[in-house]
């Protein structure tokens, strides 16, 4: 018999787990129903993964530096080593072996910013060097700079050295002759182009007044001729004068006015200088006494018009005396007007010796340092310069040559300008054109687009472009255009079309310019890129009317037959009697020159012809050059001093890099050696506490750094 239990009360989980089957059990009928749904999900969820969804991209590789077709420190620079021949400064035989020694850096590794900021720097300090020598001794010529072919090729192309030329094929020197080379001329602008060594030798000539005393002494000679002229001009009309008063006398022989009529003219005769100097002071604007003014008035109002008044009366009883009287007046107007252009040239030609004999004076105190100093300020100048290029083209400078270079550049130039002055016929119109004159071109080494340099009136264009010379070209006009903008109404038009409206003032520039050579290189040929606001504002405010279009041709510059004969012998050089080994070296270098593919001249916008792919097991055998592209008196240098010694300038150089100071000193920082693995101290000197603790202060606050000093010295900075 079993014991009564009471019941038990049921709990919340049974409820829960009895109403789940009851709902079970009412939707019995629709489980097929979410049988299918569920099998539709996983299904959609299959062919989405598998055939819509974007498969993101695969991670790039890394970006392999080119490799360059010669291995570093086989062979010899042979510019750098002539450019530092019979060198014993310690200073500079350290440039020469730090520049030689970021080449090789580079060739290893083309895509390390900090070697190519150093051979940037070091690019820099040759061109320094280069002018320091120049005036090194301060007894040479102080009034102009000449620069060798080999400096030229340094300071205008910034070539380093044939190892840094990445593209296909072996390199010859002599293409650069011809790339900044033109015989042509744009008609009507005649636009003046640079280098910067014929730059730096046009600064200096004006600098020490040698253009200025060549011209003065054309404009002396010119105004002694031109005094010489308006003397025997006076003379003739004085004579004339004489001749006609003695055919009247001899006409009227015996008559009784014609006492009173030749004492009348000889009254004339003595106020004529006087006259004619008071009106020459009056039209000059010089100042005049009270007691001058009064006399010139006198003379002007009384004494000539009442003696000629008295004169006319005279001639009237005698036959033609009226018309006597108006050529007597006619050529006393003229002697007088002769008087005064005499006077305003003897003035201009005393004007002109003084200017003269100040530049001689000025002449006579120049010296090599103060001409060190004007052009250490120039090349300042071009770096700012270039720093702006690079700033306003957002890339990283590499200044140094790394390719192949076209030929003749300033011919492409003048075709590009040519096609923006038909597209803007009014871009040389402007008022600060007229006072200022046509702009100059200041080609310099790197790449990028084109500026205009406001202070100077330059364009300064780059050598290799990012795109194509269209656009570096352009770019620089259309800057042009905006800074010579007379009165700000072109900016104000283009500014207040709907889709610039919100930009800041160089956001509209950079948009202005970016417009301006999509209308030149595309509209005005149909080609299309712009919105259609923008396309009409340009055809209403830039392009011609029509009717109104223009053609600027671009025309051969006439070569005189000397100029045409020196060219000549530079071409091809009369033969040298030589010893054999002379001549085979010619040989073989005439074998070199030959089997050299030179790249052919591309129109502008296009890029170079497809430079030949070496292999890169026979890239070394191709690129090893010549005998005979090796003077024979420059020998390879050995570098002066112990290891050692190199790695301590190479760490002072680096130094000098991060603290952007050229004259950092043993007095600053000191590098010591300290065991035969080149461990080294550096020990900054000189540290203030102030200096000290600002130095910690930055530290702590860039936590990088401070991890990095903790791995590297094994401790924690607390």
């Amino acid at each position: 018999m079993q014991p009564n239990v009471p019941p038990v009360a049921p709990t919340r989980v049974n409820e829960f787990f009895k109403s789940v089957s009851d709902a079970f059990a009412v939707n019995r009928s629709n489980a097929a129903l979410f049988f299918f749904i569920v099998l539709f999900f996983i299904l959609a969820v299959f062919v989405y993964y598998k055939y819509i969804r974007v498969r993101p991209k695969e991670a790039a590789e890394p970006k392999k530096p080119q490799k360059p077709q010669f291995v570093a420190g086989t062979t010899v620079n042979r510019l750098i080593e002539s450019l530092f021949t019979g060198e014993t400064s310690p200073e500079y035989i350290a440039l020469k072996n730090l520049t030689n020694y970021y080449i090789d850096k580079y060739i290893e590794n083309s895509l390390d910013a900090l070697t190519i900021n150093a051979l940037n720097t070091k690019y820099w300090e040759l061109v320094l060097y280069i002018i320091n020598q120049k005036f090194k001794n301060g007894t040479g010529n102080l009034l102009d700079i000449a620069f060798s072919e080999d400096e030229k090729k340094i300071i205008d192309f910034a070539y380093l050295s044939n190892n840094l030329i990445m593209s296909g094929g072996t390199f010859n020197e002599n293409s650069l002759d011809e790339s900044l080379r033109s015989e042509n001329f744009i008609k009507d602008h005649d636009i003046k182009f640079y280098t910067i060594t014929s730059w730096l030798s046009d600064s200096l000539n004006e600098f020490t007044s040698s253009y200025a005393i060549e011209r003065l002494q054309l404009e002396f000679e010119n105004l002694v001729s031109k005094i010489s002229i308006a003397s025997q001009e006076k003379e003739i009309s004085l004579k004339t004068r004489k001749l006609l008063l003695y055919e009247i006398s001899k006409q009227n022989a015996g008559k009784p006015f014609l006492k009173a009529l030749m004492a009348t003219s000889e009254k004339i005769d003595r106020i004529i200088d006087a006259y004619s100097f008071y009106k020459y002071k009056t039209e000059s604007g010089f100042s005049m006494t009270k007691t001058e003014l009064l006399e010139f008035v006198n003379i002007e109002n009384f004494l000539i018009n009442s003696l000629r008044n008295e004169r006319r009366e005279e001639l009237k009883s005698i036959a033609y005396g009226e018309r006597y009287n108006n050529e007597l007046v006619s050529l006393e107007t003229e002697i007088i007007n002769k008087e005064c252009l005499l006077l305003s040239l003897v003035s201009l030609k005393a004007r002109c010796m003084t200017e003269v004999n100040k530049s001689v004076k000025c002449q006579k105190e120049a010296s090599a340092q103060s001409n060190i100093e004007f052009l250490q300020s120039k090349i300042e100048y071009l770096k700012n310069t270039l720093g702006i290029v690079a700033k306003r083209n957002e890339i990283e400078p590499i200044l140094f040559m790394t390719k192949k270079i076209y030929k003749k550049i300033p011919d492409t130039v003048f075709q590009i300008i040519a096609k923006f002055i038909e597209a803007d016929p009014q871009v040389f119109k402007s008022k600060m054109t007229k006072s200022a004159g046509l702009p100059d071109i200041l080609f310099v080494p790197g790449c990028g687009n084109g500026i205009y340099n406001v202070e100077t009136n330059t364009l300064i264009l780059p050598e290799f472009p990012i795109k194509d010379y269209n656009e570096l070209v352009i770019s620089a006009l259309a800057l042009y255009r905006w800074e010579t903008d007379d009165e700000g109404n072109l900016k104000r038009s283009f500014h207040s079309l709907k889709c610039n409206k919100r930009l800041s003032f160089a956001s509209l520039q950079q948009a202005f310019i970016k417009d301006y050579v999509l209308f030149v290189t595309r509209e005005k040929d149909g080609g299309g890129g712009l919105d259609k606001e923008i396309l009409d504002w340009f055809k209403f405010e830039i392009a011609p009317k029509k009717g109104e279009e223009i053609r600027i041709e671009v025309k051969p510059r006439a070569v005189s037959k000397e100029a045409k004969e020196a060219r000549e012998m530079q071409q091809d050089p009369p033969e040298a009697e030589t010893n054999d080994v002379g001549a085979i070296d010619a040989v073989l270098l005439q074998a070199v020159q030959e089997s050299v593919e030179t790249p052919s001249v591309q129109a502008a916008g296009e890029i170079p012809a497809e430079e030949i792919k070496a292999q890169a097991d026979e890239s070394v055998k191709e690129i090893q050059p010549a005998p005979a592209e090796i003077p024979a008196d420059v020998k390879p240098v050995e570098p002066s001093g112990s290891d050692d010694q190199l790695k301590k300038e190479l760490v002072f150089d680096k130094l000098k890099l991060l603290f952007k100071n050229n004259d950092l000193d043993e007095n600053r920082v000191a590098v010591n050696f300290i065991d035969e693995k080149h461990n080294f101290n550096i020990e900054f000197k000189n540290l203030s506490v102030n200096e000290f603790e600002e130095l910690v202060r930055m530290i702590y606050d860039n936590p990088k750094l401070r991890e990095y000093l903790i791995d590297l010295y094994k401790k924690n900075i607390k």
